[in-house]
């Protein structure tokens, strides 16, 4: 795993594979970084036994992620073809270091994202480092944008920051243009590497803003989310946004630059601009234990806020994260946390079962919960949000609203998602 530069094989174009278990703004770094090594002079292929170079870009969430992880460098490094070259880099590169070098042991080098450019030949490190990463579905009418690189906060469960490095935003006029770039080429079905899809007349380009905490965008560069969105209202063309995910504490009083976040929300909604719908993410319905996360608000600012949201935006659907089983979450924790989820609507419910990531305060905390009590708990938040459902389409049961082929919106790490156990 040394950070010695690799050369390209001689008198034939280079083939590379590039994969990724990591979530959507892996995604775009995966198609950034497609694309530059094409303009590099590879061939990229989707086939990892034919690859002479093999890059993976490794999720490292919480601990199940990394699991994943494992298993896609298992699946990959199974299939590579001899003298190939092997690259791990993402956020796991970042945390699980010494462990993914126990892990991995055929890895040829285990790079940040920052030290692609030293060791793959002809990559042009600044466009690596200052393009905006991108997924474009043409034949969907949909794209993805990335606005912001890792987030400001230091929530005490979360390594992302380190896997990420420090929060990165890119330019409003970079992120304008690139949307008015995307746009324009999905309209006439020009983007290189894309088949022209069927896509209704004048149906909107869908955009979403991608970030690991999209509220946090400018913090790094004298901007702010507000600018953003309101420079990119005022773009010209057909096109529809939508925000990935907002930490709570930016729609707080302390916490507004530049306008009221909420109040431009708003109009970006009533403007056709804004698609009503983003992610905020609760954690845990204990004060106690979000002051122990670093989270920055109550449990009664939370639910003060998602009710002040709704009645701004009557239409407005919110998604929502918990984690089940922090440090020291007692049962009174728990059943708060409960509570305040059966007294708030949402779109999603991301429930997670508490897993210590390396590099986080929370795991050198004491008091851990065992993995029956988390699963237990997590049995429980899933039955609430199934029966909510329930309620919700009038069914009488669970096998009557998977006749009717309603999903549960619930995402988790519960390998059992044992609903039908507890309802």
């Amino acid at each position: 795993m040394t950070a010695a530069m690799l050369d390209q094989p001689k008198n034939k174009s280079p083939v590379a594979y590039v994969v990724t278990n990591g979530c959507q703004t892996a995604r775009a770094d995966r198609d950034l970084l497609r694309d530059e090594l094409s303009k590099a002079g590879y061939f990229i292929t989707d086939k990892a036994d034919s690859a002479d170079l093999l890059v993976v870009s490794l999720c490292g969430f919480q601990g199940e992620a990394y699991n994943e992880s494992k298993r896609l460098y298992e699946k990959v490094n199974g299939e590579r073809k001899q003298n190939s070259k092997l690259i791990a880099t993402g956020c796991a590169a970042g945390i699980y270091t010494d462990v993914i070098k126990k892990d991995m042991p055929k890895l040829d080098y285990l790079v940040p994202w920052t030290g692609l450019a030293g060791i793959i030949g002809d990559l042009n490190a600044q466009n690596l480092e200052s393009k905006i990463p991108t997924s474009i579905f043409e034949e969907a009418n949909y794209a993805e944008i990335t606005v912001a690189r890792s987030c400001a906060s230091k929530c005490t469960f979360c390594a992302i920051p380190k896997g990420r490095g420090p929060l990165k935003s890119y330019p409003i006029e970079l992120i304008a243009s690139t949307i008015q770039e995307i746009t324009r080429g999905i309209a006439v079905g020009k983007i290189d590497g894309f088949s022209n899809g069927i896509v209704e007349e004048n149906s909107p380009t869908s955009v979403t803003l991608l970030g690991e905490d999209v509220g946090a965008y400018g913090r790094d560069i004298g901007s702010s989310l507000v600018k953003l969105l309101r420079t990119l209202y005022d773009l010209d063309g057909n096109h529809l946004m939508k925000i990935n995910v907002l930490n709570p504490w930016w729609f707080t009083t302390s916490h507004q630059r530049d306008g009221v976040l909420s109040d431009i929300i708003c109009d970006g909604v009533s403007q056709k601009r804004l698609v009503p719908y983003f992610g905020l993410p609760l954690q845990s319905g204990s004060s106690r234990i979000l002051g122990r996360m670093k989270r920055h608000y109550t449990a009664e600012e939370f639910e003060q806020m998602a009710l002040s949201l709704k009645r701004k935006i009557p239409e407005l659907g919110l998604g929502t994260d918990v984690i089940v089983g922090f440090p020291g979450e007692t049962e009174e924790d728990f059943k708060q946390t409960s509570d305040l989820l059966e007294r708030l609507q949402f779109a999603y419910y991301g429930l997670w079962g508490y897993t210590d990531v390396p590099g986080t305060e929370s795991s050198d905390f004491p008091e851990k919960i065992s993995m029956e009590v988390i699963q237990e708990r997590l049995e429980h938040l899933e039955a609430l949000v199934a029966r909510k459902v329930m309620v919700e389409n009038g069914c009488a049961s669970l096998r009557e609203l998977r006749s009717r082929k309603i999903p549960l919106p619930i995402v988790t790490n519960d390998p059992h998602v044992g609903v039908e156990a507890v309802l």
